[in-house]
């Protein structure tokens, strides 16, 4: 046994795999910046405009799909790990 399968014996600890879907690529993000020039000084929202609003919901579903192809190729890298022996 290499010292390397040692220390993966005594110290590594298996993972659990909720996320069933992998990937091997990953992707650019898709969120962009929102802007925030004067978002404090409208009521009842903080929104100087619907546009600005609007950005921020498609902000935040572009970070959803960012970390879920995150998650897709971590797991992926999971399971290239498993393969290999070097992880449970």
């Amino acid at each position: 046994m290499s010292r390397a399968q040692a220390l993966h014996t005594e110290t590594m600890t298996a993972y659990a795999q909720t996320y069933a879907t992998a990937a091997t690529e990953v992707t650019a993000a898709t969120a962009a910046t929102v802007a925030t020039t004067g978002a404090t000084n409208s009521s009842p929202y903080g929104f100087t405009t619907s546009t600005q609003a609007d950005a921020l919901i498609t902000s935040h579903n572009a970070l959803l799909a960012d970390v879920a192809q995150l998650r897709k190729v971590l797991n992926q890298v999971i399971d290239d790990l498993q393969a290999a022996g070097m992880v449970d």
